[in-house]
């Protein structure tokens, strides 16, 4: 394998580094350079399936927890919409054991509204 002065290659920019890889993997033997290809194909596989668990655990991640998120949002807005609704039947003078009767709250919790 061809090989350069490495302050050369520190000092090189893109473009001349680019060139420098090129003659690298062309001054390869056949041997060497299969070897080279082979490396390359298990970075890429390994990269692509890197890629595809990270890709498919955070679609996975982002469906579980809208649902949750959905689940959660819906029990929390039955219950604000309860305890509004005990507000307003208090205020109309219901008394406790009605309301109470009604919403499913405990006589305390209404109590203390």
């Amino acid at each position: 394998m061809v090989s350069f002065d490495p302050k050369l290659y520190d000092r090189a920019d893109d473009e001349l580094k680019a060139l420098i890889d090129k003659a690298r993997i062309s001054a390869l033997s056949d041997e060497e350079y299969a070897r080279y290809e082979a490396e390359l194909k298990i970075l890429s596989d390994e990269g692509t399936a890197e890629r595809y668990g990270y890709d498919r655990g955070l679609k996975e991640g982002i469906e579980i927890g809208d649902k949750r998120g959905i689940k959660r949002g819906i029990k929390r807005g039955i219950e604000i919409g309860i305890i509004q609704t005990a507000k307003n039947m208090k205020e109309e003078g219901f008394d406790a054991e009605t309301i109470a009767k009604i919403t499913k709250l405990p006589i305390s919790q209404i109590e203390s509204l």
